[in-house]
């Protein structure tokens, strides 16, 4: 009777495991599943957060993080949602995990300033939005905080100068002379 019990336990778990390699019978390992094919999410996500689709970029920025949760765009891209849904402390957190990664180097500086600067730590954000900007010309949002925080100290003539470098490049929009609008 025993034995017709375990018979009938081991083929049950060869019909489960479809075989008894996979049941892992015979000393063998079991067949590694088939890789899913790599997807770049980055740039939906980035549109995502650009249309202010914060809940859908949030969904997909999830999904891509399991899959590869080490990757620095991604990181970037999570501190970006942060800094639009107002949590400077995570998104500070974010920027500043991948500021050693130099193709993610000068966006994570103007993130990290942006950050710093809404958390009320200017000084910190000053030289963070400065580094940013000596890295990449073109980031308007880096010249616009960098605006709000000449503003905050009143140095009217570096603060118009880097409102009037904002406004000059060709991908900013009309919401650079408002200095709480950081969105990309």
């Amino acid at each position: 009777m025993v034995s017709r019990a375990i018979f009938a336990l081991a083929a049950g778990l060869v019909a489960a495991s479809g075989s008894p390699a996979l049941a892992g019978w015979f000393d063998s390992k079991p067949a590694a599943p088939a890789a899913a094919p790599s997807v770049d999410y980055t740039p939906q996500i980035q549109k995502d957060i650009d249309d202010q689709q914060y809940l859908d970029a949030g969904k997909l920025l999830d999904q891509a993080l399991l899959a590869d949760g080490e990757n620095p765009k991604l990181t970037l891209l999570a501190g970006e949602l942060s800094l639009a849904n107002g949590h400077y402390d995570l998104a500070l957190a974010s920027f500043q995990s991948i500021d050693a990664k130099p193709e993610q180097r000068a966006r994570a500086l103007e993130g990290e300033g942006i950050a710093l600067s809404m958390l009320g730590k200017s000084d910190a954000a000053l030289a963070a939005l400065k580094s940013a900007v000596a890295a990449d010309d073109s980031l308007w949002r880096a010249w616009n905080a960098l605006g709000t925080e000449y503003d905050r100290r009143h140095d009217w003539t570096n603060a118009e100068g880097a409102y009037s470098h904002a406004i000059s490049i060709p991908s900013s929009t009309a919401i650079v002379l408002n200095p709480f609008s950081f969105t990309r």
